[in-house]
């Protein structure tokens, strides 16, 4: 993974806290020079004509570029050191006046400071997420659970209704067969009435066709 920082004018503080990979590489271009880093942190400045590379911590390789960007010989500033390049393809190395490691020691300390809110904005923003997410998660089951509850309640209710619409039927077939049994006990009453008349009659016809 390259990453590739171009400064055409103005500054730019770079700490770079991990150790990049062989296949990894980190370098700020300006029309000057070109720094390659390896974990540490600088400063690149330019106004057009030149530019500085200051190093803060660990070593920075800086080449010269000129106009034609022809790339000059690489030097290796380390801590505590610069290297000055302009569009002359001309690179000069020395070491940080008191002024400019006290300047790079307050830039380090204001990017630390950065890191550290960005740090804690972070582990605020991933705290919010989980809470989140376990509020959402006991929310889901909650509604689970509820749903559970009334479909067993809507299965009771259910089944209590099929349980009284058979005892109904069966009310209402009790009081069916009664009433046909009356109607067959009314029939036979009635029948035997009958035939107790006919009989009746009979013998009441018997006795008039009997000779005196």
């Amino acid at each position: 993974m390259a990453a590739n920082i171009e400064l055409n004018k103005g500054a730019l503080f770079a700490k770079v806290v991990s150790k990049l990979t062989k296949n990894s590489s980190f370098n700020v271009k300006t029309p000057t020079s070109v720094a390659g880093v390896r974990g540490t942190e600088f400063l690149v400045q330019d106004n057009g004509d030149k530019s500085d590379v200051l190093v803060n911590d660990g070593t920075v390789a800086v080449n010269a570029v000129d106009d034609d960007k022809h790339i000059g010989e690489e030097v290796v500033v380390e801590e505590g050191h610069k290297v000055t390049t302009n569009k002359d393809n001309n690179i000069k190395k020395s070491e940080l006046t008191e002024e400019e490691k006290n300047s790079l020691k307050e830039d380090s300390q204001s990017v630390q400071s950065i890191t550290e809110d960005a740090r804690a904005r972070i582990q605020d923003i991933l705290k919010d997420f989980e809470e989140n997410k376990a509020r959402i998660k006991q929310h889901l089951e909650d509604q689970k659970e509820s749903n559970r509850l009334e479909l067993e309640g809507q299965k009771d209710k259910n089944r209590q209704e099929l349980e009284d619409q058979k005892a109904k039927d069966k009310a209402e077939l009790e009081s069916v067969k009664g009433s046909t049994n009356i109607e067959k006990d009314a029939l036979k009453t009635k029948g035997k009435s009958d035939m107790d008349e006919i009989k009746k009659d009979k013998g009441s016809l018997k006795d008039k066709l009997a000779p005196n």
